[in-house]
């Protein structure tokens, strides 16, 4: 598969600046910033679309994490991913780096 990385990169770019002006890192509460970047899939860009991302290879994540960390949206802190059941069966609660989303199960257990 094929990605023309410059389409990509102007997509999260607008993305980025929706989500900034929507949801100012100032004055949104973080959880709610973070849910807005799930929501926005801004979270885990190599997930599918309504999962956290947006389908697009891993490396378009640190341009994400640059900009949102420019404009003051706290960063991603500690290297630890933990797994915890929650909800439906066939998701589980995720929280990497800062950022905690429901994912699918089969996405988790490959």
């Amino acid at each position: 598969m094929t990605f023309d990385e410059h389409a990509i990169g102007r997509d999260l770019d607008t993305r980025v600046r929706r989500l900034l002006a929507t949801h100012d890192p100032a004055h949104t509460e973080p959880h709610k910033f973070l849910e807005a970047r799930f929501d926005t899939g801004l979270a885990w860009v190599q997930f599918p679309e309504g999962h956290g991302g947006l389908g697009v290879p891993q490396s378009f994540q640190e341009q994400v994490n640059a900009a949102l960390t420019a404009a003051g949206a706290r960063a991603r802190g500690g290297q630890e991913r933990h797994w915890l059941r929650h909800g439906r069966a066939d998701h589980r609660r995720v929280r990497d780096r800062g950022t905690e989303a429901k994912v699918p199960a089969a996405l988790i257990d490959r």
